[in-house]
């Protein structure tokens, strides 16, 4: 990786348009940022306090740090995202969703080979090979999905696609619940 960054960093100069430079920085969105960083970190703390109640207190707290989020960007000159996400019509909300999504399904695809070690029992080569199998398949549903060139096919796996990886979600929750009370139950 750090071979391919190097020879980028050499080629991308020489490749993109040479534009103006200018001393002027860009506004940081400051608020914005903090918003989301802090929701970030009530669910981080939602997820290692003790107790149910105190989970589920960081989670509403997330969501409402969220929705402060929100609002603050409809009315902000000062943003994240471009003002066109939050009118009405506009794909970007369901665009930026998406991707958020698929962000944390690569989260949770981080730790499969160790869900696979510690609650499937695999060896270490077996739960890297489960793991580098999920991956191949996320490759060949890419290379599938990006061929579609039918309006009615496109619009389908656009559907689809979050549909199963929110089914995954609540998979992986349910089998997490049934382990963890089979391991309170045995200790």
């Amino acid at each position: 990786m750090a071979v391919i960054a190097a020879a980028c960093c050499a080629v991308v100069p020489r490749v993109l348009p040479r534009g103006e430079r200018s001393d002027a920085r860009a506004p940081v969105p400051v608020v914005s940022l903090l918003l989301v960083t802090a929701a970030t970190a009530a669910v981080s703390l939602a997820g290692v306090l003790p107790g149910t109640l105190a989970t589920v207190g960081g989670i509403v707290v997330a969501l409402l740090l969220v929705a402060a989020f929100v609002g603050y960007e409809r009315s902000s000159e000062l943003r994240v995202f471009p003002r066109t996400t939050y009118q009405a019509g506009s794909p970007l909300k369901w665009i930026y969703l998406t991707l958020g999504l698929l962000a944390f399904g690569v989260a949770v695809e981080s730790f499969v080979p160790l869900f696979g070690q510690q609650l499937g029992g695999l060896s270490p080569l077996a739960a890297g090979l489960f793991g580098a199998a999920i991956s191949l398949g996320w490759s060949l549903t890419q290379l599938g999905s990006s061929s579609a060139t039918r309006e009615h096919t496109v619009r389908r796996l656009r559907i689809i696609g979050p549909l199963l990886l929110a089914s995954g979600f609540a998979i992986i929750c349910a089998i997490g619940a049934v382990t963890a009370r089979a391991a309170n139950r045995s200790s």
